[in-house]
C-alpha cells in the first residue's frame, strides 16, 4: 500500500485548491482498504475519489485515496446488464459500458469527473437521473467489517446518502438495454455540457444543491453572481453554479465568496442555499 506524508492537496482536487494533508494512503485492493480503515479509524479519516466535489485547506487527519482501488465486473442477462465496480473506478468507465451495451439513462451522467464511490456517497445526478436510479446494493465498511446493503434498505435522498460518513467499497448496479442510439445521445449531452458549463477550467462542479422547485444556477444568476469574481475565485460566466479557480485562489477566498453568494440569494429570494461541494472547514470526522 502506498503511504505518503505531508501531501499537497492541490494535486488531488479538480479545482486545484488545497493545503497540506498530514497523511494519505492509497489502497490497491479490498484487504488494503480494510486494513487502512481499521488502522486509522480514530484518525479523522476522509475518503477521497477524483476530487471533483471537494475543497480543502490543511487536513490534519488521514485521507484514504481510492485512485488505485479500481476494478469493474460486468454480467449480462437478457435485457439487463449487472455491474459491480469498486469505489475508485471512474464513472466514465460505467458510461463507456453504457455506450458499448446501449444502456438506458445512465448515459446522462456522461462527463462527470467522479469516482463510483463519490457518486454513490452524494447520489450524483443530472438531467433528472440520479446514480441511485441504478443501484442494486452497496458494499461498505461498518464497525471494521465489510457489510452489504440492498438498495431498499439504504437511506438516500436528492444529493444525500448515508454513505457520506461511511467508506464505500463497491457499488452494484443494474442497467436496462434500450434500442435508442446511446452513442448519439452521449454526443448531444457532451455538446450541451461544452456550451453551458466551464469544462476546460479549474472547477469543482456544481457548487450548491438545487432547492426544491428551483435551480441554484438560476437563483445565483438572478442575484447578479454569474461571472462574479473575488480575487482569483469566481462563478463561471457560462454557468453561475460553477466555481472557477482563475489562478491561485485560496480556501479563505472561496469561503468568503460562498458566504457572500448565500447572503445575496437569501436577501433576494428568502432561500438558503445548501452546498453541494464538501469543504474541509465543514468536514469534521
Amino acid at each position: 500500500m502506498i503511504q505518503l506524508k505531508d501531501v499537497s492537496l492541490i494535486d488531488f482536487t479538480t479545482i486545484k485548491i488545497g493545503g497540506i494533508a498530514k497523511f494519505m494512503v492509497f489502497p490497491q485492493n479490498e484487504s488494503e482498504f480494510l486494513e487502512a480503515y481499521k488502522t486509522h479509524k480514530n484518525d479523522n479519516i476522509f475518503i477521497l475519489g477524483k476530487g471533483s466535489n471537494v475543497l480543502f485547506g490543511d487536513y490534519d487527519g488521514v485521507i484514504i485515496n481510492t485512485k488505485y482501488f479500481n476494478s469493474i465486473y460486468v454480467k449480462e442477462e437478457k435485457n439487463k446488464v449487472f455491474v459491480k465496480a469498486s469505489s475508485g473506478t471512474p464513472l466514465k468507465d460505467i458510461i463507456r459500458i453504457a455506450i458499448e451495451k446501449n444502456l438506458d439513462n445512465i448515459y446522462k451522467l456522461t462527463g462527470f469527473p467522479a469516482s463510483v464511490g463519490g457518486a454513490i456517497a452524494m447520489n450524483a445526478g443530472a438531467y433528472n437521473v440520479d446514480i441511485f436510479d441504478f443501484i442494486k446494493g452497496v458494499w461498505y465498511i461498518e464497525d471494521k467489517e465489510i457489510v452489504y446493503k440492498k438498495k431498499e434498505d439504504i437511506q438516500y435522498t436528492y444529493r444525500h446518502t448515508e454513505f457520506e460518513n461511511k467508506p464505500v467499497l463497491y457499488g452494484e448496479f443494474v442497467f436496462e438495454k434500450t434500442n435508442a442510439n446511446i452513442k448519439g445521445l452521449v454526443q448531444e449531452i457532451n455538446q450541451k455540457r461544452q456550451s453551458t458549463q466551464p469544462l476546460n477550467t479549474l472547477t469543482s462542479g456544481s457548487t450548491f444543491k438545487n432547492p426544491k422547485n428551483h435551480y441554484a444556477g438560476k437563483l445565483l444568476e438572478e442575484a447578479g453572481l454569474k461571472g462574479y469574481r473575488l480575487k482569483d475565485i469566481g462563478f463561471s460566466p457560462k454557468h453561475a453554479n460553477f466555481l472557477v479557480n482563475y489562478q491561485n485562489s485560496t480556501l479563505e477566498d472561496v469561503k468568503n465568496l460562498l458566504e457572500y453568494a448565500k447572503e445575496k440569494v437569501f436577501k433576494a429570494f428568502n432561500i438558503i442555499l445548501e452546498l453541494s461541494i464538501l469543504t474541509s472547514y465543514i468536514i469534521k470526522r
